[in-house]
């Protein structure tokens, strides 16, 4: 869950703004590179512990936990934005 308390938060922001800011920088970002970066970061957690189900799992299921939080908070909202604006297909 993204909802961790605020001093684990600030631990990470720190490298975080900083690639954040390299990347908005790049004129041309596209998908495979999001990808690229995300696939590196689950590459580095999953390699500090030893290759395992578990661990592996882990992984899986925060790519899962992610996706779908993505979809509840910013794709629903801008679908529904589309739905107002265009009209309602159903």
């Amino acid at each position: 869950m993204a909802y961790i308390p605020l001093r684990d938060r600030e631990k990470l922001n720190k490298p975080f703004n900083k690639l954040a800011k390299r990347m908005l920088k790049i004129k041309h970002l596209s998908a495979g590179d999001l990808n690229y970066l995300i696939t590196k970061l689950c590459l580095v957690y999953s390699d500090r512990e030893r290759e395992t189900y578990h661990n592996l799992n882990d992984v899986m299921g925060v790519l899962d936990c992610v996706s779908k939080e993505f979809y509840r908070r910013k794709f629903v909202k801008f679908c529904k934005s589309k739905k107002n604006l265009n009209g309602d297909v159903y």
